[in-house]
């Protein structure tokens, strides 16, 4: 054979080799592929799943239906025996009731953060109506001191127009001032007072929550003893 025979021969060897080292490849990935499929596959179908249907029997599939979710579901292995328990979606009513609890909680937590018990709370009550008791009880005497004051100018009004005289503009615009002082002191002690009330009904809430977290909890710790 000539040098040039053998030689395209080797070039036509070396590029068969290549071909099939290429399909080859390509069937390894196609069977790992398929082999990546199966196992996923298989994995899925190790288990099954018991729910009812709508009309309430038993089922097994492979599937949960989405009505079917709702109420709870049970998952199987391949021998049809429970590895997961699903619980049924919570109700309307107890979606609320958990809620509720959610709120009851925080506001515990509230309450607790700000008084040790319910006698503190009613203390820190009292003391804020201590101030405001002092606030009016000065008003007070403002206006005790603001009727003395008028009733001593009335009384020279009185005199003045006895004798035949004109009261004094001085004297009529000092009383005025008088009476504008006087009511609103009035309308400044009714509005301490109606802080006063909003204290009570505000505290009162707080004060019966505490007691009855305080009751709770002696309940428990005489269950537990």
């Amino acid at each position: 054979m000539s040098v040039a025979y053998n030689n395209h021969f080797k070039q036509y060897i070396k590029a068969a080799f290549a071909i099939l080292q290429t399909i080859s490849l390509l069937y390894l990935g196609s069977l790992s592929t398929v082999s990546i499929a199966m196992e996923a596959e298989s994995a899925a179908a190790a288990y099954m799943y018991r729910y009812k249907t709508e009309s309430g029997e038993q089922t097994v599939g492979f599937q949960v239906p989405a009505h079917a979710i709702k109420h709870g579901y049970e998952i199987l292995n391949k021998r049809l025996r429970v590895v997961k328990v699903i619980p049924p979606a919570p109700t309307e009513e107890e979606l609320a009731a958990i809620q509720q609890q959610s709120m009851t909680a925080k506001e515990e937590e509230r309450l607790l953060a700000a008084f040790s018990s319910s006698a503190d709370a009613i203390r820190a009550r009292d003391r804020k109506i201590g101030a405001l008791d002092v606030i009016i009880k000065i008003t007070q005497s403002n206006i005790h001191r603001l009727n003395i004051e008028y009733e001593t100018l009335a009384s020279q009004a009185a005199n003045i127009q006895r004798k035949g005289g004109s009261i004094p503009d001085l004297l009529e615009e000092n009383m005025a001032s008088i009476i504008r002082q006087i009511n609103d002191a009035d309308n400044f002690i009714r509005g301490k007072q109606t802080e006063i009330d909003a204290i009570y009904e505000d505290y009162g809430d707080d004060i019966s929550k505490l007691q009855k977290i305080e009751s709770r909890n002696k309940s428990v710790s005489a269950a537990s003893n």
